[in-house]
């Protein structure tokens, strides 16, 4: 019994300190419930080549109900694509920023 209750404590532990390393090396402490136009160009900074900044940037740009900007919104959304063309969630929220705008001359 004692050897059933120890190797469920060991293996309950070492779920738990996993979890904690993921979401530390993923950085999900650093995302704040609210976030902030300033906190993102503040971490810009400190990872230039993350294209899930500029990403998040665009979406606050374009839901923003204090301020919308749809181009400044277009343009980090173009920055995120150009440090990673993959991602098809940027290009699906860039198509749809340009529909929104009406597909007119963005710049």
């Amino acid at each position: 019994m004692k050897r059933l209750v120890a190797s469920f404590l060991v293996l309950s532990l070492s779920i738990l300190a996993g979890y904690l390393i993921l979401t530390m090396w993923r950085g999900v402490y650093l995302y704040l419930s609210s976030p902030s136009k300033e906190n993102f160009l503040k971490a810009i900074p400190f990872t230039p080549s993350n294209p899930n900044l500029y990403y998040r940037l665009g979406l606050y740009y374009q839901w923003n109900i204090e301020n919308i900007d749809l181009n400044q919104s277009f343009q980090y959304l173009g920055q995120a694509i150009e440090r990673n063309p993959l991602d098809q969630r940027y290009w699906l929220t860039l198509a749809k920023t340009w529909n929104r705008v009406g597909g007119m001359e963005i710049l």
